[in-house]
């Protein structure tokens, strides 16, 4: 058994999938498989991603047929892993060569943690680091156990899991078109004791392409949805249920009004809160 199974999904991500293998396979923590999922991809995606996996034979490229999309694609990694950790890492995003070996060490050292995150920093399009984060940071189980109906606290591409997590909360659910992240982490949290690390180990690649709006409507829909699971699954008070307004003003009222929200939120550095 290897130690951690990596995951990526990729579909038509021909600009940035190269960056973010070379990061993977650049780690100093040397034992892990590295699953890729080609979701059906018909730009230069496959061709690249089949470079790499003559070059290391710890790469295993899995092929969707037709494209299903990330999250049926992440169950598909997942029932094919077979590592003691399970690690995630979007194609367009960049690691930190010493993230594995990071977390892996906390992780040993604190054997009642189940899921480790870490911090990470924004970068662009062409990779130039934008900011950290500017919302405030949550580190400890209690303090993400507080938090984490009021936005999600995680980057994606930063989480590890042992695999006996996987085994107690099961796969993404794949009714969830987005947030399925967010949801995985009420159940996960749920489940297990879940920290975070201050130091950033990630590049989070922000995309400079305008959100459509029927897409920002589906996120903050699913984004509800998984703040209504968490209530619950943490038995957290229904008062908590005003977390989810924002969510459903954008679902409500036209993009107009929340793009003059978010500038306002900006320019009165209310972006600095949650």
């Amino acid at each position: 058994m290897v130690k951690v199974s990596i995951i990526m999904p990729v579909y038509n991500c021909e600009k940035y999938v190269g960056e973010a293998i070379e990061s993977v396979l650049a780690q100093s923590f040397k034992d892990f498989e590295f699953i890729i999922i080609d979701d059906g991809s018909d730009d230069n995606t496959s061709q690249i991603i089949e470079e790499y996996d003559k070059t290391d034979n710890r790469i295993r490229i899995l092929r969707n047929e037709q494209n299903l999309g990330v999250v049926k694609s992440l169950n598909i990694g997942l029932r094919q892993s077979v590592g003691e950790y399970i690690a995630r890492i979007d194609a367009d995003d960049i690691w930190l060569p010493e993230k594995l070996e990071k977390q892996i060490i906390y992780l040993e050292k604190n054997g009642d943690i189940g899921m480790l995150a870490t911090s990470k920093l924004n970068i662009d399009a062409d990779g130039k680091i934008r900011e950290r984060d500017k919302y405030p940071k949550t580190y400890s189980y209690k303090d993400i156990r507080d938090n984490i109906l009021k936005r999600n606290l995680f980057c994606h591409s930063s989480v590890i899991f042992s695999n006996n997590v996987l085994k107690k909360v099961g796969y993404y659910d794949e009714t969830f078109i987005n947030s399925e992240d967010y949801e995985y982490w009420m159940r996960v949290i749920s489940a297990t004791k879940v920290e975070m690390l201050e130091e950033p180990l990630v590049y989070y690649r922000i995309s400079t392409d305008a959100i459509s709006y029927r897409r920002l409507k589906q996120q903050r829909y699913y984004a509800m949805l998984a703040k209504l699971r968490g209530i619950k699954l943490l038995d957290k008070s229904w008062f908590n249920i005003v977390y989810i307004l924002e969510d459903l003003g954008y679902i409500l009222f036209p993009i107009l009004v929340f793009r003059i929200y978010r500038k306002i939120k900006r320019k009165c550095g209310f972006n600095n809160i949650y």
